[in-house]
């Protein structure tokens, strides 16, 4: 799996993904459906039994905007879904091209490996084979050589041999004419010098024999010069020849050179981004890991993932209340176990990631429970990776008590994928039950027996709403100074916590106001709104 240098997907959302609660003015649902008239009356009917309890201020809040914003949000989408509207997850878009980019690149630098090796192994046998006819070459030239010295050899001789005749031709021509003068001086002495004639004309013979030989020999020694000539002539012709395929093979050499060089600078540039990838890890800085093509396939095969669904993942360690929130959200409760309810229990009851699809149709909703670890024996940027994190819409890091090394982990990995994540603690209305009863409270009044039952009961109320109120105000100061305290330890810039409870989250999506929801619908709100700001066609069009 390849390394690239540490830097975040290109893509950017509209806001900073950290701050995931929308701002009114960027939201694009003006023209989405008003909430049902039923759901106006349940309201109003809601604010009038809570004026007795102390809860005007967040049932007013929440009753009128929220409700309101959520409907039209679900509305949006069931028609965006139906309409074909959803778009693709621009974080997928933008991974499948940096993965088909790292594709090319790999392909790229190893077809120029390939290449230069091809290059060189023909330059080097282009070199051997030059160096052998070179050798050939020079063999020959010296067998010419040879040729040619022994040529001469035998012209020199040839030409002493006709040095030779030619003195014994000119000395027979001299006897011969002194035997002519002896002749005519005397014929008695012609019998004597008969002989001698006789003897002078054989040497003449002889000398012009020796003559033809001398002249054949010199023919012949002109025709070995004449050979050994184009022989030398030849030889000289094939070192050019061979001096000219010397040149090509080096020129060859030195292409190989250069694309061997090439591709060792590939090389070295993929080794410098591995150390500086090194370097980094080991300062702190992670970096993107990218996944190959396979890989990413693989994963969503894996996942079952669908085009045209938000796939929303929720991930916690074994007894944050993950399947439980998984429940509510899909407007189930746990003992729904024929509805396709996720299981739920104290230990993890799964080791992978689970699939569950919205048990409403018109929802194009599927949640996905990802299990946790307290502690990663894997770098964080590894575990992100192969749980496949990447493909998710957004993630819902869940927790109970504490963060563990897997919600930083994922947090982390989110800002680099620039996927949206949400911080959410669950059971707090148990939590705020326990602080409830961990405040002191001063001793109880004395009983004013001039007030009725009725106003009796009245303050009861009254101060059981205070106490409520005060209980969880320290709740959610607490956890938010906790949350903040674990981010900077992380080196994670801020966020917002969202404090949840299963059964107030059960009677939300049924489209209940319950008298003590905290951040329930504040949850939904966001994590609807950035899908659909992300992903619906129409939000985009409008815009």
């Amino acid at each position: 799996m390849p390394t690239t240098r540490a830097r975040a997907l290109k893509y950017r959302n509209a806001r900073p993904w950290h701050d995931q609660r929308p701002h009114h003015s960027t939201y694009l649902f003006a023209p989405l459906p008003s909430p049902p008239v039923i759901v106006r009356i349940a309201c109003l009917f809601s604010i009038i039994c809570y004026l007795h309890m102390g809860v005007v201020e967040s049932v007013i809040a929440v009753a009128t905007d929220l409700i309101g914003a959520v409907v039209g949000l679900i509305e949006g989408l069931r028609s965006d879904s139906s309409s074909g509207s959803i778009a693709r997850n621009p974080v997928t878009e933008e991974l499948e091209e940096r993965i088909r980019e790292e594709q090319r690149k790999r392909e790229q630098a190893e077809a120029e490996k390939w290449r230069a090796e091809e290059e060189k192994r023909q330059a080097e046998e282009q070199r051997r084979k030059a160096e052998n006819e070179a050798r050939e070459r020079e063999a020959e030239r010296r067998r010419a050589e040879e040729a040619q010295h022994r040529a001469e050899e035998d012209a020199r001789r040839a030409e002493e041999e006709k040095r030779r005749a030619e003195e014994a031709r000119q000395w027979a021509e001299t006897q011969q004419r002194d035997a002519e003068e002896r002749r005519r001086q005397t014929e008695e002495e012609a019998r004597k010098t008969e002989e001698e004639c006789n003897n002078a004309e054989e040497g003449q013979r002889r000398a012009e024999h020796e003559k033809w030989l001398a002249d054949e020999a010199r023919r012949k020694a002109e025709e070995d010069t004449r050979r050994a000539e184009e022989g030398q002539r030849k030889a000289e012709e094939e070192k050019r020849c061979a001096e000219e395929e010397r040149r090509n093979a080096e020129e060859e050499r030195k292409r190989a050179e250069e694309a061997r060089a090439a591709a060792d600078k590939v090389a070295q540039e993929a080794r410098e981004q591995l150390e500086e990838v090194q370097r980094n890890v080991r300062k702190g800085i992670k970096p993107v890991l990218i996944p190959t093509m396979e890989e990413y396939n693989a994963t969503k095969k894996r996942l079952q993932y669908q085009e045209g669904l938000f796939h929303f993942a929720v991930a916690g360690i074994a007894g944050s209340g993950k399947s439980s929130l998984i429940n509510a959200f899909r407007g189930l409760r746990n003992k729904h176990r024929g509805a396709g309810a996720a299981p739920t229990g104290v230990t993890e009851t799964t080791s992978v990631i689970t699939r569950y699809p919205d048990p409403d149709s018109r929802n194009p909703f599927v949640w996905y429970d990802v299990p946790g670890a307290g502690t990663l024996k894997i770098p964080d940027f590894v575990y992100f990776n192969a749980q496949g994190l990447y493909v998710f819409d957004c993630i819902i890091v869940l927790f109970d008590a504490r963060f563990t090394d897997t919600d930083i982990a994922i947090l982390r990995n989110c800002e680099r994928f620039n996927i949206p994540a949400y911080i959410v603690r669950s059971k707090s209305l148990q939590h705020i039950r326990n602080v409830m009863e961990d405040l002191e409270w001063d001793d109880e009044e004395e009983e004013d027996e001039t007030l009725d039952d009725e106003e009796v009961e009245g303050k009861t109320l009254g101060s059981e709403a205070a106490k409520w109120a005060r209980a969880r105000e320290q709740y959610d100061l607490e956890t938010r100074k906790s949350v903040l305290r674990n981010l900077e330890q992380a080196k994670l810039p801020p966020q917002r916590v969202y404090l949840v409870d299963k059964e107030t989250m059960a009677q939300v999506i049924k489209g209940r106001q319950p008298p003590k929801a905290i951040d329930e619908w504040i949850l939904l709100r966001d994590l609807l709104a950035e899908a659909r700001l992300r992903r619906s066609r129409s939000v985009v069009a409008r815009g």
